[in-house]
């Protein structure tokens, strides 16, 4: 059907299951952003990797570590 199975879901609790799909195509719209634990250090990262385009992740996850970062390698 191209549409995702909680969409499906929705529709049987909104009693919309009648819909027709070829009319009305489903259109999903965009995600919400997530913050993550290195929105505080992509400034770092990014003016490193301009520097030094070749530098490894190793060696940036010490630099942002040094700066406060507290998360792992993964």
């Amino acid at each position: 059907m191209g549409v995702h199975r909680d969409t499906i879901h929705r529709w049987i609790r909104e009693g919309d299951l009648e819909r027709d799909l070829d009319a009305t195509p489903v259109q999903y719209g965009p995600r919400h952003a997530v913050p993550t634990k290195l929105d505080a250090y992509k400034a770092i990262i990014e003016t490193r990797l301009a520097a030094y385009p070749q530098l490894s992740a190793v060696r940036l996850l010490a630099e942002i570590r040094a700066a406060g970062f507290e998360g792992s390698y993964t």
